[in-house]
């Protein structure tokens, strides 16, 4: 057989294993509202912090932070029919970067007891949780990740106050209990 010919065959074989295989498959274990329902703890929480000022009308940056969070104690619950609860606790450390001055590290216990609605949308992997007293998260988060026994989420704030701007980006894991 001639190397022209052991290429073809190559190629045309190739090509029928793509054109076999050109079909997305389901994903193993679906994000559903009857997929999602359990019980969660909070495995990591993270975040990093941009804070800004208009100074003469000129956006400016004033620091930069993350946010570590640790020794979660947290009971998530996720029901079928649309609502949650959450309660609990964890530490969280900040550290802030305030530009041309040294960093600051903090600690604090946070603590919270809520309940409230939920709305799933699986086109666009994001939950939307709309809380009763906003002590735990609230509005709409993208869902990075999820399988049989945890999902990742993220969500990116922003709050203004006294004239600063402080951008968040949060990365959460649960883990199922």
């Amino acid at each position: 057989m001639k190397p022209f010919e052991k290429i073809l065959i190559v190629f045309i074989t190739a090509l029928s294993i793509v054109a076999c295989n050109d079909e997305i498959p389901e994903p193993e274990y679906p994000l559903t509202k009857e997929n999602l329902a359990g019980t969660y703890n909070i495995k990591s929480l993270d975040a990093n912090l941009n804070a800004t000022a208009v100074i003469q009308g000129i956006s400016t940056p004033v620091s930069t932070g993350t946010i570590t969070g640790d020794t979660f104690n947290v009971s998530f619950v996720i029901n079928t029919n649309g609502t949650y609860t959450a309660t609990g606790g964890y530490r969280i450390t900040t550290t802030i970067n305030p530009i041309g001055a040294n960093s600051v590290t903090t600690s604090e216990i946070v603590a919270f007891d809520d309940a409230g609605t939920y709305t799933l949308d699986t086109d666009s992997n994001t939950i939307t949780l709309t809380s009763n007293n906003s002590d735990f998260l609230e509005g709409s988060i993208q869902i990075r990740s999820f399988n049989e026994t945890s999902f990742t989420i993220s969500q990116e704030t922003s709050e203004t106050e006294g004239g600063i701007t402080i951008d968040a980006d949060f990365t959460i894991v649960f883990e199922r209990i």
